[in-house]
């Protein structure tokens, strides 16, 4: 993990938490931690007070402390953050992983399938014409846009309505 990927992560998981963003300085000295710097050189290197960084860091850690739910501090910052991004896309991959493979129909698309795309307009007025002695009706399109199903739908409707 790189540190970009940890501000990412960590702007993502403040925001959700907090509704708020983390601030340039709070960035800047997340970045020195990471480097294992001291303060007085993430002060230097930023251009800020020592006493600025300092302040600005324990204010950090709180708040990565409560919106982690586990202890944060300069030293750790970096372990765990890498501990949170490897749970994070354990549980990611153990989701997907267990959730159910849609497969997408070849052929006719059931009736009750949420793969059918609806075409308002041209369904009613093919339901209305069904409806007429001698109807035809003409169903042209490239293959593979749901003629089949269409059709399909449209004896549906006519069966239901008699």
């Amino acid at each position: 993990m790189h540190i970009e990927e940890a501000i990412e992560l960590l702007q993502c998981l403040v925001f959700a938490k907090t509704d708020q963003h983390l601030d340039k300085v709070q960035i800047d000295v997340l970045r020195g931690a990471w480097e294992n710097h001291t303060y007085d050189i993430i002060a230097e290197t930023y251009c800020f007070s020592s006493a600025h960084v300092k302040t600005v860091g324990a204010k950090l850690w709180h708040l990565l402390s409560k919106v982690l739910g586990t202890k944060v501090n300069k030293k750790n910052v970096q372990v765990v953050l890498k501990r949170i991004a490897r749970d994070w896309q354990q549980e990611s991959s153990r989701r997907i992983s267990s959730s159910p493979i849609l497969e997408l129909p070849g052929g006719q698309v059931p009736l009750d399938s949420p793969f059918y795309v609806e075409r308002p307009p041209i369904e009613a007025c093919s339901y209305h014409a069904i409806l007429q002695p001698g109807a035809l009706i003409r169903i042209y399109a490239p293959r593979q846009m749901g003629k089949t199903s269409l059709m399909a739908r449209i004896l549906e409707q006519a069966r239901w309505q008699g």
